[in-house]
């Protein structure tokens, strides 16, 4: 597993506004998914791409499928950090659902925030900072 750097704080907050996550969450349990998955039919090598090359192909091959949201509660379940394409997401978008995951789990509602997402803080951007 390559070495990813740990989200932040406005990019955990931002998967409350994410439709997949919030699909996950609602999504029923099912325990034959995987026999109904669109990956199936396709080359696994597909959903591990290399470090540098595109993963575009898989995730439109999770775009269409009708078991999309069931795979990526099973892998936020797990709590494990994949490489790979699961449920539609790379791995750095998980990395974040992950840190929400338990948060919500622990009885916080799945909705968002009221309010636009927020948005990525630059260093202009930052208060107390010349520009």
């Amino acid at each position: 597993m390559s070495q990813r750097r740990t989200p932040t704080a406005v990019e955990v907050r931002a998967v409350l506004f994410d439709d997949r996550f919030r699909a996950a969450w609602s999504a029923a349990a099912d325990p034959e998914w995987r026999r109904k998955a669109r990956c199936r039919s396709h080359d696994p090598e597909m959903f591990f791409p290399d470090p540098k090359g595109s993963s575009l192909d898989a995730l439109a091959v999770c775009g269409v499928c009708p078991v999309r949201a069931v795979c990526l509660r099973d892998v936020l379940r797990r709590g494990e950090r994949l490489d790979g394409i699961w449920g539609g997401t790379r791995p750095a978008e998980r990395d974040a659902m992950l840190i929400a995951w338990p948060r919500l789990r622990s009885g916080r509602s799945p909705e968002p925030p009221r309010g636009r997402p927020p948005a990525r803080v630059t260093r202009r951007s930052r208060p107390g900072r010349r520009p």
